[in-house]
């Protein structure tokens, strides 16, 4: 768990690799908010438009927030998992 993946739709804010995000805020249903900065890592056209496809790795985030993050990842993961009937 290092990262998320953003679509910009407008790219004309003219973000590049190596920018730093600072003081974003992830929310998550059933944690709240959670505060981190964002490095853009990669960056790559998606689709046809202005779009841009922003991979960021998570920074300055607190350990116990990158607790709750993991934790509700595991949850999504788990529910998809029991979706597709895998999980007895």
């Amino acid at each position: 768990l290092s990262g998320v993946s953003l679509l910009v739709e407008d790219f004309r804010h003219g973000f590049k690799k190596d920018d730093v995000l600072a003081d974003c805020l992830l929310h998550l249903p059933d944690i709240g908010a959670i505060e981190t900065s964002l490095l853009i890592a990669h960056l790559a056209p998606y689709g046809d438009d202005d779009m841009r496809r922003m991979g960021c790795r998570l920074t300055n985030i607190r350990p116990t927030a990158l607790s709750h993050l993991q934790r509700y990842i595991l949850r999504l993961e788990r529910a998809a998992i029991e979706a597709r009937g895998e999980l007895q």
